[in-house]
Protein backbone atom coordinates (compact mmCIF):
# COMPACT_ATOMS: atom_id res chain seq x y z
CA UNK A 1 0.00 0.00 0.00
CA UNK A 2 2.73 2.62 0.89
CA UNK A 3 4.72 1.68 -2.43
CA UNK A 4 1.47 2.32 -4.33
CA UNK A 5 1.29 5.74 -1.96
CA UNK A 6 4.98 6.67 -3.21
CA UNK A 7 3.84 6.40 -6.89
CA UNK A 8 0.66 8.26 -6.66
CA UNK A 9 2.97 11.27 -5.32
CA UNK A 10 5.94 10.57 -7.68
CA UNK A 11 2.51 10.83 -10.48
CA UNK A 12 3.46 7.82 -11.64
CA UNK A 13 0.24 6.01 -10.86
CA UNK A 14 -2.98 8.18 -10.89
CA UNK A 15 -5.74 7.95 -7.83
CA UNK A 16 -7.93 6.58 -10.08
CA UNK A 17 -5.60 3.46 -10.98
CA UNK A 18 -4.49 3.47 -6.85
CA UNK A 19 -8.59 3.48 -6.25
CA UNK A 20 -8.75 0.59 -8.74
CA UNK A 21 -5.65 -1.55 -7.28
CA UNK A 22 -7.15 -1.30 -4.05
CA UNK A 23 -10.13 -2.57 -4.82
CA UNK A 24 -9.19 -5.20 -7.14
CA UNK A 25 -6.86 -6.14 -4.01
CA UNK A 26 -9.96 -6.29 -1.76
CA UNK A 27 -12.25 -8.33 -4.32
CA UNK A 28 -9.35 -11.07 -4.16
CA UNK A 29 -9.47 -11.50 -0.79
CA UNK A 30 -13.54 -11.53 -0.98
CA UNK A 31 -13.00 -14.39 -3.72
CA UNK A 32 -10.61 -15.93 -1.56
CA UNK A 33 -13.06 -15.95 1.94
CA UNK A 34 -10.87 -13.91 3.36
CA UNK A 35 -13.24 -11.41 4.74
CA UNK A 36 -16.76 -11.70 6.62
CA UNK A 37 -19.83 -10.42 5.53
CA UNK A 38 -19.52 -7.44 7.88
CA UNK A 39 -15.73 -6.09 6.74
CA UNK A 40 -17.59 -6.64 3.13
CA UNK A 41 -20.05 -4.19 4.61
CA UNK A 42 -17.40 -1.39 5.80
CA UNK A 43 -15.62 -1.40 2.34
CA UNK A 44 -19.27 -0.61 0.81
CA UNK A 45 -19.77 2.58 3.85
CA UNK A 46 -15.88 3.73 2.90
CA UNK A 47 -16.32 3.95 -0.41
CA UNK A 48 -13.58 1.11 -1.07
CA UNK A 49 -16.49 -0.32 -3.26
CA UNK A 50 -19.51 0.33 -4.13
CA UNK A 51 -22.66 -0.52 -2.20
CA UNK A 52 -24.43 -1.93 -4.74
CA UNK A 53 -21.76 -3.87 -5.39
CA UNK A 54 -21.33 -5.14 -1.87
CA UNK A 55 -24.78 -5.92 -1.57
CA UNK A 56 -24.45 -8.44 -5.09
CA UNK A 57 -20.96 -9.66 -3.00
CA UNK A 58 -23.13 -10.77 0.41
CA UNK A 59 -26.57 -11.51 -1.50
CA UNK A 60 -24.05 -14.12 -3.20
CA UNK A 61 -22.40 -15.49 -0.16
CA UNK A 62 -26.35 -16.22 1.53
CA UNK A 63 -26.91 -17.70 -1.46
CA UNK A 64 -23.86 -20.24 -1.68
CA UNK A 65 -23.75 -20.88 2.22
CA UNK A 66 -27.95 -21.61 1.94
CA UNK A 67 -27.47 -24.20 -1.08
CA UNK A 68 -24.33 -25.53 0.72
CA UNK A 69 -26.34 -26.33 3.52
CA UNK A 70 -24.47 -24.02 6.12
CA UNK A 71 -27.38 -21.98 6.96
CA UNK A 72 -30.05 -23.31 9.69
CA UNK A 73 -33.59 -21.88 9.08
CA UNK A 74 -32.40 -18.84 12.16
CA UNK A 75 -29.30 -18.36 9.58
CA UNK A 76 -32.20 -17.65 6.99
CA UNK A 77 -34.31 -15.47 8.62
CA UNK A 78 -31.39 -13.53 9.97
CA UNK A 79 -30.53 -12.74 6.86
CA UNK A 80 -33.59 -11.66 5.20
CA UNK A 81 -34.28 -9.87 7.96
CA UNK A 82 -31.19 -7.30 7.73
CA UNK A 83 -32.39 -7.12 4.13
CA UNK A 84 -29.22 -8.63 2.27
CA UNK A 85 -31.40 -11.56 0.98
CA UNK A 86 -35.27 -10.50 -0.14
CA UNK A 87 -38.15 -12.17 1.38
CA UNK A 88 -39.05 -14.61 -1.63
CA UNK A 89 -35.49 -15.96 -1.66
CA UNK A 90 -36.07 -16.80 2.11
CA UNK A 91 -39.16 -18.10 2.24
CA UNK A 92 -38.31 -20.95 -0.89
CA UNK A 93 -35.05 -21.89 0.86
CA UNK A 94 -36.83 -22.38 3.92
CA UNK A 95 -39.59 -24.01 2.78
CA UNK A 96 -36.73 -26.74 0.96
CA UNK A 97 -35.35 -27.19 4.37
CA UNK A 98 -38.84 -28.23 5.74
CA UNK A 99 -39.75 -30.31 2.62
CA UNK A 100 -35.90 -32.13 3.41
CA UNK A 101 -36.90 -32.48 7.23
CA UNK A 102 -40.77 -33.98 6.32
CA UNK A 103 -39.40 -36.37 3.96
CA UNK A 104 -36.82 -37.88 6.02
CA UNK A 105 -39.12 -38.27 9.09
CA UNK A 106 -37.92 -36.12 10.88
CA UNK A 107 -40.57 -34.39 11.70
CA UNK A 108 -44.08 -36.47 12.88
CA UNK A 109 -47.47 -35.28 12.20
CA UNK A 110 -47.79 -32.84 15.10
CA UNK A 111 -44.30 -31.13 13.88
CA UNK A 112 -46.16 -30.45 10.52
CA UNK A 113 -49.12 -29.03 11.86
CA UNK A 114 -47.77 -26.39 13.83
CA UNK A 115 -46.02 -25.59 11.10
CA UNK A 116 -49.09 -25.04 9.02
CA UNK A 117 -50.71 -23.03 12.23
CA UNK A 118 -47.99 -21.11 12.20
CA UNK A 119 -48.21 -20.35 8.09
CA UNK A 120 -44.90 -21.39 7.61
CA UNK A 121 -45.84 -23.67 5.17
CA UNK A 122 -49.10 -23.82 2.89
CA UNK A 123 -52.20 -25.69 3.48
CA UNK A 124 -51.98 -27.56 0.28
CA UNK A 125 -48.70 -28.77 1.66
CA UNK A 126 -49.34 -29.93 4.54
CA UNK A 127 -52.59 -31.58 3.30
CA UNK A 128 -50.42 -33.65 0.80
CA UNK A 129 -48.05 -34.12 3.58
CA UNK A 130 -50.26 -35.90 6.00
CA UNK A 131 -51.67 -38.26 3.17
CA UNK A 132 -48.85 -39.70 2.11
CA UNK A 133 -47.70 -40.05 5.67
CA UNK A 134 -51.30 -42.09 6.02
CA UNK A 135 -50.47 -43.93 2.62
CA UNK A 136 -46.81 -44.96 3.89
CA UNK A 137 -48.40 -46.27 7.45
CA UNK A 138 -51.34 -48.20 5.27
CA UNK A 139 -48.27 -49.52 3.34
CA UNK A 140 -46.11 -50.64 5.98
CA UNK A 141 -49.75 -52.51 7.84
CA UNK A 142 -49.11 -49.42 10.63
CA UNK A 143 -52.81 -49.14 10.99
CA UNK A 144 -56.06 -50.73 11.65
CA UNK A 145 -59.06 -50.92 9.62
CA UNK A 146 -60.70 -48.82 11.60
CA UNK A 147 -57.87 -45.91 11.46
CA UNK A 148 -58.38 -46.61 7.69
CA UNK A 149 -62.00 -46.11 8.04
CA UNK A 150 -61.94 -43.30 10.15
CA UNK A 151 -59.12 -41.59 7.71
CA UNK A 152 -61.74 -42.05 4.85
CA UNK A 153 -64.48 -40.46 6.71
CA UNK A 154 -62.23 -37.36 7.44
CA UNK A 155 -61.10 -37.20 3.42
CA UNK A 156 -57.54 -37.48 4.38
CA UNK A 157 -56.84 -39.62 1.71
CA UNK A 158 -59.88 -41.05 -1.01
CA UNK A 159 -60.63 -44.74 -2.31
CA UNK A 160 -58.74 -44.43 -5.39
CA UNK A 161 -55.42 -43.60 -3.28
CA UNK A 162 -56.37 -46.49 -1.32
CA UNK A 163 -56.45 -48.41 -4.72
CA UNK A 164 -53.05 -47.98 -5.78
CA UNK A 165 -51.42 -49.23 -2.54
CA UNK A 166 -53.71 -52.41 -1.72
CA UNK A 167 -54.99 -55.11 -3.49
CA UNK A 168 -58.88 -54.85 -4.95
CA UNK A 169 -60.20 -57.42 -2.39
CA UNK A 170 -58.29 -55.19 0.54
CA UNK A 171 -59.83 -51.86 -0.90
CA UNK A 172 -63.47 -53.87 -0.67
CA UNK A 173 -63.52 -53.35 2.88
CA UNK A 174 -63.45 -49.43 2.47
CA UNK A 175 -65.74 -49.23 -0.24
CA UNK A 176 -69.54 -48.14 0.86
CA UNK A 177 -72.40 -50.01 -1.21
CA UNK A 178 -75.33 -47.53 -2.18
CA UNK A 179 -78.30 -49.81 -2.44
CA UNK A 180 -81.55 -48.34 -3.79
CA UNK A 181 -84.06 -48.67 -0.71
CA UNK A 182 -87.50 -49.33 -1.99
CA UNK A 183 -89.35 -46.27 0.62
CA UNK A 184 -93.05 -46.49 0.43
CA UNK A 185 -95.16 -43.31 0.49
CA UNK A 186 -96.03 -42.01 4.06
CA UNK A 187 -99.87 -42.59 3.16
CA UNK A 188 -98.84 -46.83 2.27
CA UNK A 189 -97.46 -47.43 5.11
CA UNK A 190 -99.63 -49.31 7.23
CA UNK A 191 -101.35 -48.35 10.49
CA UNK A 192 -99.67 -48.62 14.02
CA UNK A 193 -101.70 -51.04 15.54
CA UNK A 194 -103.40 -49.48 18.96
CA UNK A 195 -100.92 -49.56 21.96
CA UNK A 196 -98.03 -50.41 19.93
CA UNK A 197 -95.27 -48.11 18.16
CA UNK A 198 -93.25 -48.47 15.34
CA UNK A 199 -89.07 -47.07 15.17
CA UNK A 200 -88.02 -46.61 12.07
CA UNK A 201 -84.00 -45.73 11.99
CA UNK A 202 -82.61 -43.29 9.18
CA UNK A 203 -79.34 -42.59 9.00
CA UNK A 204 -76.31 -43.00 5.93
CA UNK A 205 -74.02 -46.46 5.18
CA UNK A 206 -71.94 -47.16 8.20
CA UNK A 207 -73.70 -44.33 10.78
CA UNK A 208 -74.05 -46.78 13.81
CA UNK A 209 -77.83 -47.64 12.73
CA UNK A 210 -77.68 -51.42 13.37
CA UNK A 211 -75.46 -50.98 16.74
CA UNK A 212 -78.00 -48.50 17.99
CA UNK A 213 -81.27 -50.77 17.70
CA UNK A 214 -78.65 -53.50 18.57
CA UNK A 215 -78.69 -51.73 22.00
CA UNK A 216 -82.03 -50.57 22.14
CA UNK A 217 -83.47 -53.85 21.68
CA UNK A 218 -81.05 -55.62 23.96
CA UNK A 219 -82.09 -52.95 26.51
CA UNK A 220 -85.91 -53.80 26.21
CA UNK A 221 -85.45 -57.44 25.97
CA UNK A 222 -83.83 -56.45 30.21
CA UNK A 223 -86.62 -54.75 30.96
CA UNK A 224 -89.22 -57.12 29.30
CA UNK A 225 -90.50 -54.60 26.82
CA UNK A 226 -90.04 -56.85 23.97
CA UNK A 227 -92.34 -59.01 22.67
CA UNK A 228 -91.67 -61.33 19.61
CA UNK A 229 -94.90 -60.76 17.91
CA UNK A 230 -94.66 -58.22 14.22
CA UNK A 231 -97.66 -56.92 13.07
CA UNK A 232 -96.01 -54.27 10.20
CA UNK A 233 -93.80 -56.95 8.16
CA UNK A 234 -92.56 -53.71 5.84
CA UNK A 235 -90.31 -52.80 8.36
CA UNK A 236 -88.60 -56.26 8.13
CA UNK A 237 -87.91 -55.87 4.39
Amino acid sequence: MEKIKSLIKQKIVSNEEYDKIISDKHRVKIENGEYTIDKIKILGENGTLSLSECSDIINSIHKEKIKSGEYNIEDIKNAAKKGEISAEKADSAILRIYKEKINTGEYNTNDIKLLKNRGEISNELYKSTIKNIHLNNITDRVYSDEKITKLLDEDCFSIDDLKDILSKEECKKFEYVVEEVPFLKWENVPAVVKGQTDVLMLGVPNSGKTSFMSGLLYYAQQKGFLFYEMTNFHGAK
